[in-house]
């Protein structure tokens, strides 16, 4: 059964990679190759460090499922019906678990335990070898069981919320982790990283590189005995995982009781007030919404206040703006995840205005009541009354903003994904084009804060000139741009939704679009033709564009915004920001990253325009 299986995912992946996912996936590839040499390099003489690095990739491997839905290749629901134990089901599909990229480049990054033993004496590659595969084998399995588990969480709305919890609280630390090891350093001296490391090591992730040590001190016994633990690990993970798999496959998930009395006039009598009050249910019923929501939450809390360890207030006052900023990137593709019932919007004239408003409104009513607490709370708390105008002027400048920009990128760059009543036993999973949709997420955390920029113009000028009005003009500038980009980028919506609609639904309903349009040649003659798609782009330039795509918010936001505010602030210890080591030439070196990010997107942008252009100058010509 596992061949066959493994067989079935084979053909899978062989037939999918084509067109756009090829291109995410060799960037997805690329960045993986890279960061398994760093962790080959960086671990090669430090059993602390590497540590560390395999416990980081075991982290990743743990809130993948959770970002991309599980990325469930083969579902347990299409062989229900066979003969087969939820234990022999369960072993099938952990073997087609290795087959794919991820599990060649963690395969890849483990290997870094080779070296590592090779130091202490070739007899104990005896060890480094089967720990390498058994660590290979728990990132893999450890996949699937928290899927698993997240799948049982996601039934429920409080499960949605821990799961968000989790998965937010994760990326924060990755990202601002250099608090926690500071705060440790402060409290305990150098005994705080080294408890810290202490911690790491003796975790499951950690086992590997402690049963090398042992070996390597002879202490052959404690070697054996932390690979029969890790073995006996994953044998107890696997046992549990197939108990879950029995109870997803035969008890239906029960849906929670809706109470509906009272709310029926929510939102007015009209088609606006109609959308505003389905939209509103939607973000207190849906689990996948639910999930969202609190992910922007406790990630903008996470992010922000996690400096706050070593006693630096110095990012509390916008933690509105990013819990509003990475909202507005989980609701760019709101049309693609409601899937199929677009149908009801364009068979009822004029329902396509009040559907993009409605919309707009109801993301506002969510998320503008939470910045604006969370905003006037902290800054308040943090004791920088400077931040006042500065926060106060950008808010609605970024609310209006990302209502307006949500709804255009969702109609505009559609990612069509499974509809909500045929995810399965995960409401995460999305589809076979999930991995895309944090390509939309890059877009509104770029276009956000361009949306603040009259804002932010009228903030500088008076920053610079000393002007204390000038500054607070800051606040009228911001309230009147982010209406007028919430008005504008909705028409704008809407209109596309007029005259694309039949589209967007032929792909959210084949996962291709079926755009056409019509061109006059120089010869009098009208051509229907069809549109550009990623896909037309030739083979070596679709790679480049994906690669682009899948790598420049490296340079553009950690190692470029984000290190240039921390610069700004006063903030330089060490972390994994390149430019916190540099002395001097830090300023030099934010820059030069955040203007690397806009030309590895500016590349990713103009190599299909150049071939769109190119292209239609040669339809025009009949050729």
């Amino acid at each position: 059964m596992a061949g066959v299986l493994i067989a079935m995912r084979v053909a899978v992946l062989r037939h999918s990679l084509r067109g756009q996912k090829a291109a995410y996936t060799a960037s997805a590839v690329v960045i993986g190759l890279v960061l398994a040499g760093a962790t080959i390099y960086l671990g090669f003489s430090d059993g602390t460090a590497l540590a560390g690095l395999l416990g980081l990739w075991v982290l990743g491997w743990a809130i993948a499922p959770l970002i991309v839905g599980g990325g469930e290749v083969l579902k347990p629901e299409n062989f229900a019906v066979l003969p087969l134990t939820p234990r022999k089901l369960a072993a099938g599909l952990l073997a087609s678990s290795f087959v794919g990229f991820g599990p060649a480049i963690a395969l890849v990054a483990f290997a870094a335990l080779l070296p590592y033993a090779v130091q202490a004496g070739p007899e104990t590659l005896v060890v480094a070898v089967p720990a390498m595969l058994l660590e290979l084998a728990f990132v893999v399995l450890l996949a699937r069981f928290v899927n698993a588990v997240a799948g049982i969480l996601l039934r429920t709305h409080l499960g949605a919320a821990i799961v968000a919890f989790v998965w937010a609280g994760a990326l924060a630390l990755l990202a601002q982790g250099w608090a926690l090891v500071a705060a440790l350093t402060q409290r305990w001296g150098a005994k705080g990283p080294a408890v810290l490391d202490d911690i790491v090591g003796w975790l499951p992730s950690g086992w590997p590189v402690r049963a090398v040590d042992a070996a390597g001190r002879g202490e052959w016994g404690l070697a054996a005995g932390l690979l029969a633990a890790m073995a006996v690990l994953l044998v107890v993970m696997l046992l549990t995982w197939a108990r879950m798999l029995r109870r997803r496959l035969t008890v239906k998930p029960a849906r929670p009781r809706v109470h509906t009395a009272g709310r029926a006039r929510l939102g007015g009598n009209g088609p606006v007030g109609a959308v505003l009050a389905k939209e509103l249910r939607g973000w207190s019923r849906d689990l996948l919404r639910i999930n969202h929501m609190w992910f922007a939450i406790v990630y903008g809390v996470a992010f922000c206040l996690l400096p706050v360890l070593v006693g630096w207030w110095g990012m509390a006052p916008y933690t509105g703006l990013v819990v509003l900023v990475m909202a507005s990137g989980l609701a760019a593709n709101v049309f693609g995840s409601d899937g199929t019932a677009l149908w009801m919007t364009l068979l009822t004239p004029g329902a396509a205005r009040a559907d993009v408003r409605g919309r707009q409104l109801a993301w506002v009513a969510v998320f503008g009541p939470i910045s604006a607490v969370l905003t006037v709370a902290l800054t308040a708390v943090s004791g920088e009354d400077s931040a006042w105008p500065i926060v106060l002027g950008l808010l609605p400048a970024a609310l209006g903003g990302a209502a307006g920009l949500a709804a255009l990128v969702s109609v505009y760059m559609l990612i069509p994904l499974t509809d909500p009543h045929k995810r399965g036993a995960n409401p995460l999973g999305l589809g076979d084009n999930e991995g895309q949709v944090s390509g939309l997420v890059y877009v509104m955390l770029l276009g956000v804060p361009l949306t603040c920029v009259p804002a932010a113009g009228a903030l500088a000028a008076g920053l610079i000139t000393g002007t204390a009005w000038l500054t607070w003009l800051t606040v009228p500038v911001g309230v009147a741009s982010g209406a007028l980009f919430s008005w504008w980028f909705g028409r704008l919506a809407h209109h596309r939704l007029v005259t694309h609609g039949p589209d967007l639904l032929q792909a959210m309903r084949t996962g291709k679009a079926a755009s056409t349009r019509t061109v006059r040649g120089e010869d009098g003659v009208k051509r229907v033709l069809a549109d550009f798609k990623l896909e037309d782009l030739p083979k070596k330039e679709r790679t480049i564009v994906g690669i682009c795509w899948g790598t420049g918010w490296l340079p553009l936001f950690p190692q470029g915004l984000v290190a240039t505010g921390m610069l700004l602030f006063g903030q330089r210890e060490k972390s994994w920001f390149l430019a916190t080591y540099l002395g001097d030439f830090a300023y030099p070196v934010a820059i030069a990253m955040l203007l690397l990010g806009l030309a590895v997107y500016g590349t990713a942008l103009y190599l299909p325009w150049r071939y769109k252009k190119s292209r239609a100058a040669r339809e025009a010509l009949g050729g």
